[in-house]
């Protein structure tokens, strides 16, 4: 039976020219897969204090200062797995401590520091992940605060992810969104782009 869903926040951390990705495996997914970290938020919680949690969880890092939020995407699911819209917020976050993923769930096997342009193609691998919004902001190409929403349809497998479209910017006094993060990588760009059309190589560049 289709579960419901509704909010998820998500942590987007670089070092240098690496992303923060995990290594997880639900009960009914064939083979791992990389993320970026993060999860839904529960009832009662607040949008900071689930990312606080979701990091801690899956990677044993600590935030440090707060969070940017750099954009949010709505999705329509109609899935064999999910049905429902939810909303996933991407706050950029600088961090301290050692990796040491302490899953309850256990569904976080590793973390692991990622090349940009891998984590792109790793990312690019999910179903039901759009990385197009990531790369945008990665490379400077859309500012801090977008918005998008995309719809997911089909059955495990065989999900298409189709509609993506930038339909403003976030409600700066929703504690979603803020000013901020400046363009990188313009020397990358190129090698990016191609993330929306299908895998990217790692050793392209």
């Amino acid at each position: 039976m289709p579960w419901p869903i509704s909010t998820v926040v998500v942590a987007l951390i670089q070092r240098e020219t690496q992303l923060l990705l995990v290594e997880a495996q639900g009960p009914d997914d064939p083979t791992p897969v990389w993320m970026l970290p993060g999860g839904q938020v529960e009832g009662g919680e607040g949008l900071l204090d689930a990312l606080r949690r979701e990091l801690a969880e899956e990677t044993g890092l600590q935030i440090v200062g707060e969070p940017r939020p750099v954009f949010e995407v709505e999705v329509e699911y109609r899935t064999d797995i999910a049905t429902g819209p939810y909303r996933a917020l991407t706050y950029a976050c600088e961090t301290t401590g050692e990796l040491q993923p302490d899953d309850p769930d256990g569904l976080v096997r590793s973390a692991a520091w990622v090349e940009i342009i891998e984590a792109l193609d790793r990312l690019s691998h999910l179903e039901w992940y759009e990385c197009e919004p990531l790369r945008r902001f990665l490379f400077g190409e859309a500012a801090a605060g977008a918005a998008y929403r995309y719809r997911v349809g089909g059955k495990r497998g065989t999900m298409m992810r189709e509609g993506l479209e930038l339909v403003g910017r976030s409600d700066p006094c929703s504690a979603r969104s803020s000013r901020g993060a400046s363009a990188r990588g313009e020397g990358q760009r190129s090698l990016a782009e191609t993330c929306s059309r299908g895998r990217v190589r790692s050793d392209d560049g």
